[in-house]
């Protein structure tokens, strides 16, 4: 390309899917490694998603105060919103890599209202006032991001019930893990006297749960559901009471082993 010249609409998406391939790595690397295993042509729509949801997160978390936070993530929902009215993305990242997955029409444009408006709470400092709270933030959250990547891979209607019940759990295994640098910053989200073990013991449950109707969910979107390939051990961990790390070794022979089988 010539000095001065600018890249046509296909090379903005190759650059800007290139950037939030370097976010979705670096920010959330659970993720980025279940990408990996997903077909090259369904990892772009995937590292899009996984994107935004970064980007959200962040705008809740640097926020100084809820009404701030609101006004940047409804500038995500107003952004959202034309692509799906047939309007050109707007100049960011994000929403340049997201474009071509929301014109599949797989995608409901709901399961992205819903997961940025439950950012919100993200900017407070109070806790969820009670332990079901918690679960409904996590159905908006990891829930919507598990099931808009299964979507994406194809997923229909019968197995999104499933996959939702595996997000709960995979969702809870990130919460507690994060509970240390949240309370560190003073954003416990955890109400006081709530039972972490509890918690901890109901994700398990969930994902037992999700797992014994794995037949609902099409091979094809595994990838999606392997965004949590090791959050049982880190539950199972965090339940026994033992620090919910996994080595890295045993961490990619799970993910190895989960991916060649398609068995989440």
């Amino acid at each position: 390309m010539e000095a001065g010249a600018r890249p046509g609409a296909g090379g903005r998406q190759i650059v800007s899917l290139e950037r939030c391939a370097g976010v979705v790595e670096t920010g959330d690397p659970d993720r980025w490694r279940a990408v990996m295993a997903a077909p090259v042509a369904a990892r772009p729509g995937l590292i899009a998603i996984y994107a935004l949801n970064l980007e959200v997160a962040r705008a809740a978390w640097v926020a100084s105060d809820p009404m701030i936070a609101r006004i940047r993530l409804q500038w995500w929902v107003d952004a959202i919103g034309e692509i799906y009215a047939g309007e050109a993305p707007r100049p960011h990242d994000v929403l340049q890599a997201l474009a071509p997955a929301i014109g599949t029409g797989a995608l409901p444009q709901a399961l992205f209202d819903g997961l940025i408006d439950a950012r919100v709470f993200d900017a407070g400092r109070e806790p969820h006032l009670s332990a079901e709270e918690v679960w409904r933030w996590l159905d908006r959250t990891a829930g919507h991001v598990m099931e808009l990547a299964a979507r994406h891979l194809g997923c229909g209607e019968a197995g999104i019930p499933v996959v939702r019940e595996f997000a709960r759990g995979a969702g809870m295994a990130t919460l507690l893990r994060a509970l240390p640098a949240l309370r560190a910053a003073s954003r416990d989200p955890l109400p006081e006297g709530v039972d972490e073990v509890a918690l901890a013991r109901e994700a398990l449950a969930a994902m037992a749960r999700a797992r014994a109707q794995r037949r609902q969910v099409p091979r094809a979107a595994a990838p999606a559901m392997l965004s949590g390939w090791v959050a049982d051990r880190r539950l199972s961990a965090f339940a026994a009471g033992e620090a919910p790390e996994v080595s890295a070794f045993a961490a990619r022979s799970v993910l190895l082993l989960r991916a060649a089988t398609g068995r989440w």
